[in-house]
Formats: C-alpha cells, sequence, structure tokens
C-alpha cells in the first residue's frame, strides 16, 4: 500500500498535473498522502512491536516525526492567526 501512495505520488511530479491541480491542491494532496504513508508505517512498526523490541526505535521515530509535523502545522496556524488579529487591530486604530 505505502509503494501504491508513493507511486501515485511520484506520478504528480510532472508539469500536467502540477499545472491541474494548481498549487495550493498540489500542496495539500502530497500532506494526506505523507500523512498516510506515515500512518501505515507507524501501524506497521507498532503491531510488529510485541513480537521484537527491535520495532520500538523505528516506531518512535515515525511517531515523533508525525508530532513534529502537527506541532510545526499548529504553530503556522497559531502565527497567521496572531498576524491577522494584530492587523484587524491596526486597521481598527486607523479608522478611530
Amino acid at each position: 500500500m505505502p509503494s501504491l501512495v508513493v507511486e501515485r505520488l511520484e506520478d504528480l511530479h510532472r508539469d500536467g498535473p502540477m499545472r491541474w491541480l494548481g498549487p495550493d491542491n498540489w500542496k495539500r494532496l502530497h500532506r494526506v498522502g505523507v500523512w498516510i504513508i506515515a500512518v501505515i508505517f507507524a501501524g506497521s512498526f507498532l503491531t510488529r512491536m510485541p513480537n521484537h523490541a527491535g520495532y520500538a526505535v523505528p516506531a518512535m521515530i515515525v511517531i515523533a516525526a508525525m508530532l513534529l509535523r502537527v506541532i510545526a502545522r499548529l504553530g503556522k496556524t497559531r502565527r497567521q492567526g496572531t498576524a491577522a488579529s494584530a492587523a484587524s487591530r491596526a486597521s481598527r486604530s486607523r479608522a478611530a
């Protein structure tokens, strides 16, 4: 399954699909594809951990990477929200 997702993402790296999807949709599609791959690998490692402890390290690496992506996304959203609220306060103070 992960190889199928990787192949589809690879197909989209050509100019035609990139133009057809547009930059925002292309980024969204790749974000979803990366999450699908991460969840599959995390699930695969986590289900094998009880049988072999060697899977604990790769499982923790995948989970840590997923958490870092979530934290980075939340930070980006928070910064954008702060900038938007500061801009609206500035425009209100200029209008007054």
